[in-house]
């Protein structure tokens, strides 16, 4: 690999990365300083920043953190910003994790006392990395998890409901680390944001179970929920809430409050009024949103409305008597 591609000076993201190559280079490069980049077999990596005492466990893809502006793993800004220490771990496609390479790096954290070294651990993950989060909390007695639409499992005899990634029913999830929710049993708290109209996501998150789960409902998102949390700003919040000990259900119900602004929200809500066949609440909706946003689109079905309204008006006064 030319030199030539990697910035001399140390990097602060790896938004200059060209190929998978430069963009292993440039993540080894950001954690030099205060932490590492490790292979941990074949197809994962383990991305490690140490700042302050207070821990945020991620999990993601090499996809999905190439496929982001500054191709960092998620939430790294965040954690920085926070003086957070910072441990992902990155997969290379569907891998579910589900590798032995894996559970001996996390066995060997559990050995070195790693997360005893920290004041507070707190893990989040989202559909197969909120799988992730929830099996892998074991490691850290009393973590928190802050998990979006969480896979308790893919293996088929336990949820035959479930007809998504459907390669990874091919993969075991009977051995070590396999059943997240018996795996999440001794974190502090557990919190699951998921659609409850989402057959797959409420059957799945219904198999996590104990005093310690919250449930949180974003409704008419399917499998959008974590899209929504982050063009809405609302995740960070939500894990900083977390990491403080400060999350509650009162909390998310006043941050949710933004869904109003939400473009794919609002657009649920009014398809969902007219599957209903309920003119006067697809009327509300479309004045509420054209009188508080603005939106084009909800804008032009009020006039379609107000014109069909006034014709039927007109109509009824042109009729014999």
């Amino acid at each position: 690999m030319p030199k030539s591609n990697i910035p001399s000076d140390p990097p602060e993201d790896a938004s200059a990365a060209v190929d998978r190559g430069t963009w292993l280079a440039l993540l080894g490069q950001v954690a030099e300083d205060s932490g590492s980049l490790r292979a941990v077999g074949a197809s994962h990596w383990a991305f490690f920043s140490e700042e302050g005492s207070h821990l945020l466990v991620t999990f993601d893809t090499l996809q999905a953190a190439r496929a982001r502006k500054d191709q960092m793993p998620q939430l790294f800004d965040l954690a920085s910003s926070m003086g957070w220490s910072y441990l992902c771990l990155i997969a290379d496609g569907e891998t579910w994790f589900r590798d032995p390479a894996v559970y001996g790096f996390i066995d060997e954290k559990v050995y070195d006392g790693f997360f005893d070294g920290f004041d507070k651990v707190t893990f989040y993950g989202a559909g197969m990395s909120g799988y992730a989060a929830c099996a892998f909390s074991v490691a850290a007695p009393g973590a928190s998890v802050l998990a979006v639409c969480p896979r308790a499992t893919m293996a088929p005899a336990l949820v035959p409901f479930e007809t998504r990634n459907r390669a990874a029913r091919r993969l075991d999830f009977t051995s070590r680390y396999g059943f997240a929710p018996d795996l999440m049993r001794a974190a502090n708290e557990v919190w699951i944001l998921r659609d409850p109209a989402h057959m797959a996501d409420a059957a799945q998150s219904a198999l996590f179970y104990g005093r310690h789960v919250h449930r949180l409902n974003l409704r008419l998102l399917g499998e959008q929920v974590e899209s929504a949390l982050i063009e809405l700003d609302i995740l960070p919040k939500l894990v900083i809430a977390v990491m403080k000990g400060e999350m509650s259900e009162g909390l998310f119900a006043t941050l949710w409050r933004v869904r109003r602004k939400f473009g794919g929200y609002l657009k649920h809500l009014l398809q969902r009024a007219d599957a209903a066949g309920r003119e006067t609440l697809t009327y509300a909706i479309c004045v509420n949103v054209a009188r508080r946003t603005g939106a084009p689109k909800f804008q032009r079905r009020l006039d379609l409305l107000n014109a069909a309204r006034a014709a039927a008006q007109a109509q009824k006064a042109d009729a014999p008597v």
